[in-house]
């Protein structure tokens, strides 16, 4: 990994556990360790580092999408992993998650790419959902994406708070699997 790679790790790393607004550039500077003009050479300002981060993050996030497409599982397999790497990735970086849900109410006028990106995203999550369900009508389709994409990013938004509010901790892999598995079983009952 380079030095370009290390910076915008650390700094999804920073953001992850901290938020946005926490983020300098000596922090991400010092736990990068690399000095701040390598910083100012490879993005300029800290805002450009920030937005290329998440633009790794969204990428990678939207690779999740790519578990619907194995051939080799059947499709009720295949919505089931994709919603617990979509789990799993979310709750590594909570605040970039948090920064991403911000960003995506208001994508259409301000990040029309990142529009598309979800939208092209439900529909890869509905067409899945009507092969799993044997559901055909689109407004049922669409109300089951959001709630199962609500059940899996709630949690994350919640982040410290879920243990005390739900009993759940969703940082440890086998609560939250659990809890994703249940979820997905209200939406696709009994076909497993």
């Amino acid at each position: 990994m380079g030095p370009k790679d290390v910076i915008i790790q650390t700094a999804l790393d920073i953001i992850g556990q901290e938020g946005v607004h926490k983020i300098t550039t000596r922090e991400i500077a010092k736990r990068a360790n690399v000095n701040t003009a390598a910083l100012n050479y490879h993005f300029g300002t800290k805002d450009r580092l920030v937005e290329q981060a998440m633009g790794v993050f969204i990428r990678e996030l939207a690779g999740t999408y790519a578990e619907l497409e194995r051939e080799e599982l059947p499709m009720e397999e295949r919505l089931l992993s994709f919603l617990q790497q979509f789990a799993a990735f979310s709750v590594r970086y909570p605040g970039v998650t948090k920064s991403l849900v911000d960003r995506m109410m208001w994508a259409e006028a301000g990040d029309p790419a990142l529009a598309a990106a979800q939208r092209k995203g439900i529909e890869r999550l509905t067409g899945a959902l009507a092969i799993a369900t044997g559901r055909t009508e689109p407004a049922e389709l669409r109300a089951a994406a959001l709630q199962l994409m609500s059940g899996v990013l709630y949690p994350v938004l919640l982040h410290k708070q879920l243990p005390d509010l739900y009993g759940i901790d969703y940082a440890k892999a086998e609560e939250r699997e659990a809890y994703v598995e249940r979820l997905y079983r209200r939406y696709v009952p009994g076909r497993h």
